[in-house]
């Protein structure tokens, strides 16, 4: 999977989900440390790429401009990044799946909870993203 792992996360998250197979870039990486979010989400969707983030104001950035894509994965409330990434790649395939069938979602894990919105029409979803 096309990963963009945006630049309030660790290089290391890029890194390590490079090592178990998936095309990870961290915005460092690219010379985007500092770029808007707007920047970012274009690389994606030209790209297509998933964006990985802790910026819990990317729901509304995208449902304010009723973006159709990218999809977004945000992990919150982790006490570091990488604590993360065992969660992220236990649904990164799920989320592939959903992606190549033309359903962008914005994804919110944290530890314990997931949840899924649809970007358009921004409504939550009941199904769930781990098989």
């Amino acid at each position: 999977m096309r990963i963009l792992v945006d630049q309030n996360l660790a290089a290391s998250v890029a890194e390590s989900l490079t090592k178990a197979g998936h095309d990870a870039v961290h915005t460092r990486d690219i010379d985007m440390r500092v770029a808007p979010d707007e920047d970012l989400l274009d690389l994606c969707r030209n790209q297509s790429r998933l964006m990985l983030t802790s910026d819990v104001r990317l729901n509304k950035f995208l449902a304010d401009r009723n973006a159709p894509n990218p999809s977004v994965i945000i992990i919150r409330h982790y006490r570091r990044d990488i604590d993360a990434l065992s969660d992220v790649l236990g649904i990164l395939s799920t989320a592939e799946r959903v992606i190549n069938n033309g359903d962008h979602s914005v994804i919110s894990l944290q530890k314990d909870k997931l949840a899924r919105k649809r970007i358009l029409p921004f409504t939550p979803l009941n199904d769930e993203l781990a098989e």
